[in-house]
C-alpha cells in the first residue's frame, strides 16, 4: 500500500476502494512470489485450488501469509517424498458463529 500511496499521492488518486484493491494485489503478488521461492527451493509443485485463489483475491482468507507458508513448510518436513502440494480452504457456513476461511495444505 505504501508503494501505491507514494506513487499516487500527488495525483489525487487515493480513494478507499483503489487503496484496498492495490493493497490486496500487493499481498497476492507477495504470496505467489513466496510460493515460487518454495517451489524452486524444495523442488515441489504447489497446486492452488479455485477456493484458495478466490479466498485470496476476495480478501476472505483468515490465515496470514506467514501462517500459510508455515503450513506448507510443515507438509514439506513431514512428507519429504511428496513432489506436489494442494492448497484449498476450509470455510465457515451459515451455521457457524464466526466467519472464517482457513488454508488447507495437503500433500499430493
Amino acid at each position: 500500500m505504501l508503494t501505491y500511496q507514494k506513487r499516487n499521492v500527488d495525483k489525487g488518486l487515493l480513494n478507499p476502494y483503489e487503496i484496498f484493491k492495490h493493497l490486496v494485489l500487493e499481498i497476492i503478488m507477495s504470496i505467489f512470489s513466496r510460493f515460487q521461492e518454495l517451489e524452486s527451493k524444495h523442488k515441489i509443485r504447489l497446486h492452488e485450488g479455485e477456493s484458495f485463489k478466490q479466498a485470496l483475491y476476495n480478501g476472505r482468507m483468515t490465515d496470514s501469509v506467514d501462517c500459510i507458508i508455515d503450513k506448507i513448510e510443515l507438509i514439506i518436513k513431514h512428507y519429504p517424498d511428496s513432489k506436489g502440494i494442494s492448497l484449498s480452504t476450509y470455510s465457515s457456513d451459515e451455521t457457524s458463529d464466526e466467519t472464517f476461511c482457513y488454508a488447507v495444505v495437503i500433500p499430493s
